[in-house]
Parts: structure tokens; C-alpha cells; sequence
């Protein structure tokens, strides 16, 4: 994490994202996700395409997950074998992620060192993502970054 000099005169609180900003979760989303491919017997997908569905939420990646695996399928037939399997998929997701949440994740290099700086200069931090709530917090707290926020808010809240 490069920092520039705060004014803090200026400054009341810091709000930072988790996912892709603190820590390079895309390992984590690798692994649920084709957990929950071959559960739903479907074909596996790569980290660099699930990269570029990342950050509008977890509906929304699995929802692009699914259509990806499910291209060679017609445009219609595809969107209505997504909406059938989603729920499926969905409790599938979130059962393997709970599971695997943080093993495949690492914190970026300076994160530590930059919170540390933001704590020492006395502003309030609170990290707001898109990963639920749940997701969130034991994934902070596995990091060592948990105590550095008083607050969190997933995209659940």
C-alpha cells in the first residue's frame, strides 16, 4: 500500500475496501468456486477469468460464472439453465467459501504497515466490501487486520 502525506485537518475517517484492495482474495474465489462447479457437475474455471467477474458482488459472479462455463450452450437455453441451477450454485458458493475463507487469500505487502500508519496518526478506520458480512469479518481477523477497524460492513448490511 503506497500512502501520500493526510492533511488530517481535513480528514475525519478512513473507509477501505477488502477484496482485490487489503487482500488478494482471488485465490479464495478460485477454489469455491470450482468446488461448487464440480458439485454441480459442471466444467472448472481459471483465475483469470474469474478475475475479470470480480467486484460487483457474489450474485453477480455467479451468475457470470455460470454463463461462462455454460457458453457452449444457446444464448436462451444458457439463461434459463442459469436461473434453474442458481439456487443450487448459490448454497453450493456459500457453503465452500465458509469453508475455504481465507486459506487461498494473502494480505497484500505494506497493508499492515500502511493500517498501522493510519491508526498511529489517531483516524477511525472501517472497511466496507462487497463480500457478506460473515465472509467479511473472520477473514479479517484470520488476516491480523480485524482489530484495526471498528468497523465492517459487507454488502449483506
Amino acid at each position: 500500500m503506497n500512502f501520500i502525506p493526510i492533511d488530517q485537518s481535513r480528514v475525519d475517517a478512513v473507509i477501505l475496501d477488502l477484496d482485490g484492495t487489503m487482500v488478494d482474495t482471488l485465490g479464495d474465489f478460485g477454489e469455491a468456486l470450482n468446488r461448487m462447479l464440480r458439485e454441480l457437475a459442471l466444467p472448472a474455471i481459471d483465475a483469470g477469468a474469474i478475475e475479470s467477474m470480480v467486484g460487483k458482488g457474489s450474485e453477480h459472479l455467479l451468475r457470470s460464472v455460470l454463463h461462462h462455463v455454460l457458453a457452449p450452450m444457446e444464448q436462451a437455453q444458457r439463461a434459463i439453465k442459469v436461473e434453474n441451477l442458481y439456487p443450487e450454485a448459490w448454497a453450493s458458493y456459500q457453503r465452500h467459501y465458509l469453508a475455504i475463507n481465507g486459506q487461498y487469500a494473502a494480505v497484500y505487502p505494506g497493508v499492515a504497515q500502511g493500517l498501522e500508519a493510519l491508526r498511529a496518526a489517531g483516524l477511525p478506520l472501517a472497511c466496507l466490501t462487497n463480500k457478506p458480512t460473515d465472509f467479511a469479518l473472520p477473514l479479517l481477523k484470520g488476516k491480523g487486520l480485524g482489530g484495526y477497524f471498528g468497523h465492517v460492513f459487507g454488502g449483506d448490511a
